[in-house]
């Protein structure tokens, strides 16, 4: 029997087995909205967490740094972040992270958006397709 790998190099030489569209909230208030975005794109997988609000110090450091390495993952090919506008780990510093590691993403806050929750949800399909 052979013994084949039928996974593909990325850019950075690791190797990956899919490719996951990743819908981050940066914030627990947003967790609905990046689920009902990642219903409506194939491949993508919403990464919903009970945090992002109210944290300082080695909190918000263990937070951010967990939050952008998950999204980081080989198995992800490009991330949309997505924010409220009010939390202190922003939609514009996972971004941030996560472009460092050379993926695809996108990022915008709720709060900005013409619409409301609705609108925002249609954001994140333009976004994520």
């Amino acid at each position: 029997m052979t013994e084949e790998f039928m996974g593909f190099p990325r850019k950075k030489g690791r190797p990956g087995i899919r490719n996951k569209i990743v819908i981050l909230p940066s914030v627990v208030c947003v967790n609905n909205v990046a689920t009902q975005i990642a219903k409506k794109v194939e491949n993508a997988i919403a990464l919903p967490h009970p945090l992002g609000c109210g944290q300082f110090g080695p909190d918000f450091n263990v937070t951010s740094r967990t939050l952008s390495g998950m999204a980081t993952n080989p198995n992800v090919y490009g991330v949309v972040v997505v924010g409220l506008g009010c939390e202190n780990i922003t939609s514009k510093l996972l971004a941030r992270q996560v472009k460092r590691m050379k993926k695809p993403v996108e990022f915008f806050d709720v709060q900005d958006v013409q619409g409301g929750t609705i609108a925002a949800i249609e954001k994140g399909i333009t976004f994520a397709q």
